[in-house]
Formats: structure tokens, sequence, C-alpha cells
């Protein structure tokens, strides 16, 4: 008997898909679909109707094996047609729907390092209604935020729409510093000195001067985390 885990494989294979590319169409971490094809999860009622419009088929069909569909006409269109049936299945969840949001470039999560313009590319992500427009992705380079799940080559969702003055010691935020460092970080205030904080025990926090301070500025707050996997 087919299990739920193997019948999303097989559809998602007949459609051509990777793994990432099918995360990426229904907005999750691509571990949502290793866990759901080779981990006996099951994904919940919102991810289960994604998951079944990005494959072509019903939410029962999905779930139950029935009624299969034919998957020739489906294998035959492209990834960006697959995510406009993405979206027109959001379109039905309350709340939520599928974007695209340029990636800019690189971030530490470690030492700052010197920010260097890169070309812009769409990322598809799943956010909820009402996210602002310009949102940006930044690519992330280091270890500093590891016990916050983030490690090297995440990409980061940023909310541009703060700033110093208003950052709080709970979110977490890219940092421009001195023009051309960046660096993502939690902020501590600490006998008037707001300090650059990691969740990595290895590395040091990282004090914001009073010269560094008049010449920081908040790139964003981190609002999604995407990983994707080759």
């Amino acid at each position: 008997m087919e299990t739920l885990g193997h019948r999303i494989k097989r559809l998602r294979t007949a459609l051509n898909l990777r793994p990432a590319e099918l995360a990426r169409l229904i907005g999750v971490p691509p571990q949502y679909i290793d866990n759901w094809e080779n981990r006996g999860h099951r994904p919940s009622s919102r991810y289960g109707a994604l998951l079944a419009q990005a494959l072509g088929i019903t939410e029962e069909e999905l779930f139950t094996g029935r009624k299969p569909t034919n998957h020739d006409e489906l294998s035959k269109l492209t990834v960006t047609e697959l995510l406009q049936k993405a979206a027109q299945a959001t379109a039905a969840l309350p709340g939520y729907e599928v974007r695209r949001f340029p990636l800019l470039g690189e971030i530490a999560a470690g030492d700052p390092f010197e920010a260097e313009p890169a070309e812009t590319m769409p990322v598809a992500t799943h956010v909820p209604r009402g996210t602002p427009d310009n949102c940006y992705f930044l690519r992330v380079q280091g270890d500093s935020m590891l016990g916050d799940g983030i490690i090297s080559g995440d990409l980061v969702l940023l909310d541009p729409n703060t700033d110093l003055e208003r950052m709080n010691e709970k979110d977490i935020y890219a940092i421009l510093l001195n023009e051309n460092e960046v660096t993502l970080k939690r902020i501590r205030r600490v006998g008037g000195v707001m300090w650059m904080v990691g969740s990595n025990p290895k590395i040091a926090p990282i004090p914001l001067t009073d010269d560094q301070h008049g010449q920081a500025r908040v790139l964003g707050r981190l609002i999604k985390l995407e990983r994707y996997y080759s």
C-alpha cells in the first residue's frame, strides 16, 4: 500500500520537481518535504492544501490516494506556471500568499564583513498578506546565529521598516556599520551601551560604540528564514 510520503514523492517526481523547488512553490523549508516524504510526517491542513495544489491534485487525492490525476499534462507545466498554481491555492487560504522578493546580497552571521554589490534575483516565498513590498532577502555567511537555527547559506527575509531607536531585544536585525559592513545579530542594551549579540556562545558580542552608533543603520528586521538544498 502506498504511503502518503511515497505518494508525495511519486507526484513530485512526475512533475520533474526537485524537493527544493517544491518547497519553494509552497513556501516551506526543504526539510518539510523530506519530513513528509521520508519521515512519516503529515502536512497540516494549510500546507496540505498548498501541497495538493502544487502537485495538481485535490487534498482528498493527496491524503487518500483516490482518483489519480493525469500527470502527463502536469509534467508539461513550467516552474513559473506551477508557482502560479500555488499562488491560486494560497488565495483561498486566509492570511497568506505567495510573493516574490529580491535577493540582494550576503550578510555576516559572525564578524561583520564588507558589503559588496550583488546581482538581484527574485525569490518566491509564502508570507502573510500585508507583508511590506520593500522586503528583501540576504544570504547568510557564518554561524554566530547557530542557536537560532540560522546557518551559512540560509536566506533571511528582512523588513526594512525599522531603525536603531525602535529595535527591541527579541528580534534579529541586519545592521550596516561604517557604510560597508553588514552583520546579523540581536541587540542588548547594557549600562548605556548597545551590544550586537549572536546566539553561538563561541562568538563574542560586539559593542556598538558611540562613533559607530552614529554611523550604523538598520537594514531590516528578520521576518522569515528560507533554506534550500541542492
